[in-house]
């Protein structure tokens, strides 16, 4: 009915014949060690289980921390993307504001010449 010793290193018989020393009848012994059996098989860890446990962690820490770094490396490529993008932009507005600045000083310049025209012929009439 007993078996030696379980998964967990718990000596079953030793256990019961402890119990019956104790004042348990057989029976009550037999019974206790089953019953606590079966709570420590249904709900601890082998060591097995647990190196498995830590195994699969390991593996899914490892591949949760390569996606981090994948992630990592897209973002830091968008960046750079936009960063590159935003370069240009910034260029092409220069080269806007300096067209728009050369424009205006030939428009001042055509008042200008405008103006003292208009003085000298207003100059002449009068």
């Amino acid at each position: 009915m007993f078996e030696a010793m379980n998964e967990f290193g718990v000596h079953t018989l030793k256990a019961a014949r402890a119990l019956e020393e104790a004042g348990f009848e057989a029976r009550q012994a037999e019974t206790l060690v089953t019953v606590f059996r079966s709570f420590a098989v249904g709900d601890a860890a082998t060591r097995g289980q647990l190196r498995d446990f830590e195994q699969g962690m390991k593996t899914e820490t490892a591949g949760l921390h390569a996606g981090i770094e994948t992630l990592r490396s897209e973002v830091d490529t968008e960046i750079e993307g936009l960063r590159v993008e935003f370069t240009e932009k910034i260029a092409d507005i220069q080269l806007s504001v300096a067209g728009l600045k050369t424009r205006m000083y030939q428009l001042m310049l055509a008042q200008t010449v405008v103006i003292v025209g208009l003085i000298v012929s207003l100059d002449r009439l009068l």
